[in-house]
This record gives C-alpha cells, sequence and structure tokens, in this order.
C-alpha cells in the first residue's frame, strides 16, 4: 500500500509529466488494440482527475484513432492492405458504407467493438473525413466521460448501489448495442 501512495506523490509533484504520458499512452493504444483502453482512461482519471483525464485520453486516443484511419485510407490500395484484407474487414467495411455515422458513434460508444478494426475499416470504405471526425470524436468523449467517472470516484461508485446499478445499465445497455452490431456485420 504504501507503494501506491507514493506514486500518487510523485504522480501529484508532476502532473504535467503524467497528463504527456497520459496522452501518448492512450495513443498507443490506438495502435495496438491488446491494451486495454478502459483501464488506460480509468487510471488517467484516478490520476489527473475527471475533466484532465478526459481532456487526456480524448486527444491521444483521437489523434491516434484519426491517425490509423488516415494511414487505412491513404494506403488502402496497396499491396500491404491487399494482404491483411480479410473477410471480417470486408464485411466490416461493407457494411460501414451501407450504414450513417451514427454506426460510427455507437462503435466508438461503446466498450465491446473493437475501435481498431472500425477505424481501419472506415478508413478503407472512404467515408468522408468530416463525417468520421465527428462520429469518432463524440464517441470516444462519452466513452471516456463514463469511465472517467468511474476512475475518479471509484469509492463512491464501489459503496453506492444507486451508481453501481445506474453504470451496470449502461453497460448493459452498450453490450446490447454492441451485440446487435456484431450480429449485423456478420
Amino acid at each position: 500500500m504504501e507503494y501506491i501512495d507514493n506514486l500518487f506523490l510523485i504522480a501529484n509533484k508532476n502532473q504535467i509529466l503524467v497528463f504527456i504520458i497520459s496522452i501518448f499512452v492512450t495513443f498507443v493504444e490506438s495502435f495496438f488494440p491488446a491494451l486495454p483502453l478502459v483501464a488506460i482512461v480509468g487510471t488517467n482519471a484516478i490520476f489527473l482527475g475527471f475533466t484532465r483525464g478526459i481532456i487526456a485520453s480524448s486527444i491521444g486516443s483521437c489523434f491516434g484513432t484519426f491517425l490509423l484511419y488516415y494511414l487505412s485510407r491513404r494506403f488502402s490500395n496497396t499491396k500491404f492492405f491487399k494482404r491483411i484484407k480479410n473477410n471480417n474487414i470486408d464485411k466490416i467495411s461493407i457494411w460501414i458504407k451501407k450504414q450513417s455515422t451514427v454506426i460510427l458513434f455507437i462503435c466508438y460508444a461503446s466498450f465491446f467493438v473493437p475501435s481498431f478494426l472500425v477505424s481501419i475499416s472506415a478508413g478503407i470504405s472512404d467515408i468522408d473525413y468530416k463525417n468520421f471526425l465527428c462520429s469518432m470524436i463524440v464517441g470516444k468523449v462519452c466513452l471516456f466521460s463514463i469511465v472517467s467517472y468511474i476512475g475518479n470516484d471509484l469509492d463512491g461508485v464501489l459503496t453506492n448501489p444507486i451508481k453501481i446499478i445506474f453504470i451496470l445499465l449502461i453497460f448493459l445497455f452498450m453490450f446490447f448495442v454492441s451485440k446487435n452490431i456484431n450480429k449485423s456485420i456478420k
């Protein structure tokens, strides 16, 4: 426990460094989907507070996601993309073309839909920059707000049954929405 207290003291003394590291980690997560985004955003909220945690997470993740989208769009006709294209990416690309940008918002606001694949598929499917940016930013900010709220008020969330029920309902709603999205892709 002493180690954790020392970690919090160091983080409080170096808020700018923690902010920069938070941006960098969420940026890198956009390219490596194995990293747990929800845990990273929650940790940012714990160390930086609710507002600064959302800002740092949003800046890093939105820039990383947009860069991934841009690279996917820019190099979609190269040999590399032709090699990695598979049925899942083709299905998602076709599905995203058919749907509106509201679906992109739901995908980015959901905990259970892999945003890495959504970003690549959106780039391949030639969705307009403005529509992509708007849907992605709003979706991620909504997701990060929920996760940051939990991370910032972890004691209150764990001890207040009403908050637990409310958060569980949000998780269930997002799970069922993403489950329906995954079914319609397959």
